[in-house]
């Protein structure tokens, strides 16, 4: 393993010196054949099996329809639904469940997530993991035309663990990806994030650009912690189960 992260760092940073860090990624989203409920979903009856996979199946076929952009530069990224006038994605189930919606801006310093909820906008400080917590592993494979390697992480919300696995190429020497995720030694290809579904953001196309992408920094809306935010949603629902 020593060796392997030893050779992707070098591979890393003889890449960028020759690497144009200006593009436009676009990736699609879907969700694995996985649920997990409060008992082992995969020895419930044959009846539930099938349910819970035909209802996968036409949420997948939803999910034809929806792709994200990521615009990057040598010093910061912006990640949101391609197409967000679209009122149909933006509500859609799995925007919903994923937790994609609004826009993700990585710089070197910050993560912020701009989003409309609530009745109103705001600019959430968004950085969900720890990004010097990523395990670095020598499993790797080939997706699509890049050799990949895998990383894992976590994060926590509520008492509830997410686990997170991306697959990274370090022939694109960029340290973004997909819904803000950050911090590896190469673009992320594939991540797969795990909790009571399975979501997965893979890579569709990429340009490189020779000239540079102008990303705008969000400035509307109120801003505020990851904490906060939360916390508006929890006393929202709370007031909307006492007035049921």
């Amino acid at each position: 393993m020593k060796n392997t992260f030893i050779f992707v760092v070098l591979l890393f940073i003889s890449s960028n010196i020759m690497f144009s860090q200006n593009g436009h990624a676009v990736y699609g989203i879907k969700y694995a054949d996985y649920v997990k409920m409060n008992y082992n979903f995969n020895k419930a009856n044959s009846d539930i099996n099938k349910m819970a996979r035909s209802l996968l199946k036409g949420l997948n076929k939803e999910n034809e329809s929806i792709q994200f952009d990521l615009f990057f530069n040598k010093k910061e990224s912006i990640f949101q639904l391609q197409n967000k006038l679209n009122i149909d994605n933006e509500n859609s189930t799995t925007i919903a469940v994923s937790n994609s919606k609004g826009v993700f801006y990585n710089n070197s310093k910050e993560r912020l997530r701009q989003v409309n909820s609530y009745g109103s906008t705001f600019i959430v400080k968004y950085n969900v993991i720890n990004e010097d917590n990523w395990n670095l592993l020598s499993e790797n494979r080939k997706i699509g035309k890049y050799n990949c390697f895998k990383a894992l992480n976590s994060y926590n919300i509520d008492g509830e663990t997410f686990e997170v696995e991306a697959w990274y190429t370090p022939e694109i020497p960029l340290k973004y990806g997909p819904k803000g995720f950050y911090n590896l030694p190469g673009l992320i290809i594939e991540l797969t994030i795990t909790n009571r579904t399975k979501i997965t953001y893979f890579l569709k196309t990429i340009q490189i650009k020779s000239s540079k992408v102008k990303i705008k920094k969000p400035k509307k809306g109120k801003k505020i912690s990851k904490k906060e935010y939360d916390e508006i949603g929890k006393k929202l629902m709370m007031k909307m189960r006492n007035e049921n």
